[in-house]
């Protein structure tokens, strides 16, 4: 009998840090395939697809970035982002408000 093994994902170099955090601020984080995190959070469920944006994307890469956007588009459940950093990943579940809400900006 022939097994087929899939590919290991590659997850971005920043994904670890944006996990920690989710999770300090009381979220649970589960890694998937199809999505980098699946976050729950305040009884509410996001998507997240992490980004580096320091990496550099290769042909497939950008290939697989548009199949997920389109995906995105799509979609007709739970919030679905994309983000780059730590930040971004707490203000899209609401764990932080946004700097102009905090009167900074």
């Amino acid at each position: 009998m022939t097994r087929k093994y899939r590919k290991a994902i590659s997850r971005d170099r920043n994904e670890g840090a944006i996990v920690e955090a989710l999770e300090r601020f009381g979220a649970k984080v589960h890694r998937a395939d199809f999505v980098d995190l699946v976050v729950g959070f305040r009884k509410q469920t996001y998507l997240i697809e992490v980004k580096d944006p320091g990496a550099v994307r290769g042909g497939n890469t950008k290939k697989q970035e548009e199949k997920q956007r389109a995906m995105m588009a799509e979609w007709n459940g739970g919030k679905w982002v994309i983000v780059y950093g730590i930040t971004d990943a707490l203000r899209e579940i609401g764990a932080i408000g946004r700097v102009e809400d905090a009167g900074v900006l």
